[in-house]
């Protein structure tokens, strides 16, 4: 799944569903400016099937995982 931000791609998202939980198997992102946009697709996409969670697996820049995390917290809890 493709995440676009101001009409530019921002990152790329392989998601799945486990139960009420949307699970980001993969996330790439295109830098640090790409959190926020790639977290708020994530919690909207998990709006559209129904999801009250989201758990992501792997993110191809390790040191971005947290700060994925931390946004994704903010954004679903």
């Amino acid at each position: 799944m493709p995440v676009l931000a101001g009409g530019r791609l921002v990152g790329r998202v392989d998601p799945a569903r486990e139960g009420r939980t949307l699970v980001a198997k993969q996330v790439t992102l295109d830098g640090p400016k790409a959190v926020p946009a790639v977290a708020q697709a994530l919690a909207e996409a998990a709006s559209w099937v129904d999801c009250t969670d989201v758990r992501v697996e792997r993110v191809d820049a390790p040191a971005l995982r947290q700060p994925l995390a931390d946004a994704l917290t903010r954004i679903v809890a």
